[in-house]
């Protein structure tokens, strides 16, 4: 068994914990957190391999170990690297995020002096499509399922641990529909994510998504083009991109704001209230939901 020690000084007010709580992703396979040693674990493919990564914050530093059957190189390593950053959020710059808090006031500057601001993502922005393609118009226990089906045998090969990373997009193109609906719990999606797969093979980010060198208006064109992504969908991934402008209303969304606005049109509500957030209206939301402690998992 091959094991290589990794460490990174942390970014300016960062926090491991609160990274993978903001959103449901870390319910998703292949996903997980040791509550006993506030520990997230997860598999990555690595070339022909698949390798265990495990992570923890102590104070300032990040630190994790990947084990692996076969010994990595250097080059394979600094790989690596630049995926477990995306991963952590690490790259992430909350200055502007943090200046609108502080125009805002109240508890939110603190909430981000803690470590708030960041998101837990997939090993790549195909990972973040899917899962997003994975969450549309249906409960979440069903999106567990589908999560599960990817990061499996079927699709994956096993870290050493026995654990599934989540599989490259040539491993989901080359099935047919019928094929995937068969394998997983997928129903109408599976042409959908045939066609995600295909669109990640020839574009693998998406025009530089994520480099936020476009407007929204463009960035969400060209979300738009991914068929079976409706305004949530295009909305949700764009987020995940890094594009925090719009606030993408599902039930969950629907759910809270009844609950504690009693207000019934949502979307006009949510512009409205979160409007002085500006480009980080998202992030109002969410920062309203963590301070009311009902920042919802998944769970």
């Amino acid at each position: 068994m091959f094991k290589a020690y990794i460490k990174y000084p942390c970014p300016k007010w960062y926090d491991l914990f609160l990274t993978c709580h903001t959103h449901g992703w870390i319910t998703l396979a292949p996903f997980s957190w040791d509550e006993k040693r506030n520990r997230l674990e997860f598999a990555l493919l690595l070339d022909s391999q698949a390798v265990d990564v495990s992570i923890q914050q102590n104070k300032r530093i990040i630190s994790g170990v990947i084990c692996s059957e076969k010994k990595i190189d250097l080059n394979s390593l600094k790989r690596i690297d630049a995926v477990l950053i995306r991963i952590l959020g690490m790259k992430e710059d909350t200055t502007e995020l943090f200046k609108t808090a502080l125009k805002i006031g109240g508890p939110y500057p603190e909430l981000l002096r803690k470590g708030a601001g960041r998101l837990l993502h997939g090993a790549t922005l195909w990972e973040d499509a899917a899962k997003t393609l994975f969450t549309t118009n249906c409960s979440w226990a069903l999106t567990q399922k589908m999560c599960e089906k990817v990061c499996s045998s079927i699709f994956s090969i096993p870290s050493p641990s026995g654990r599934y990373p989540f599989p490259r997009p040539s491993s989901l193109a080359e099935e047919s529909n019928d094929s995937l609906k068969t394998k997983m719990p997928i129903g109408y999606r599976a042409e959908y994510l045939k066609l995600l797969s295909e669109s990640f093979m020839c574009d693998s980010n998406l025009a530089n998504l994520e480099e936020k060198s476009m407007s929204y208006d463009e960035a969400y064109k060209k979300v738009a083009q991914l068929k079976g992504f409706g305004p949530y969908a295009r909305t949700h991934l764009l987020i995940l991109a890094g594009y925090f402008e719009k606030i993408p209303v599902d039930s969950e969304v629907s759910g809270y704001i009844l609950k504690n606005h009693k207000c019934r049109n949502v979307e006009r509500f949510v512009n409205k209230r979160f409007a002085s957030w500006g480009r980080y209206r998202w992030w109002g939301l969410k920062f309203e939901k963590m301070l009311k402690r009902q920042n919802w998992l998944g769970d």
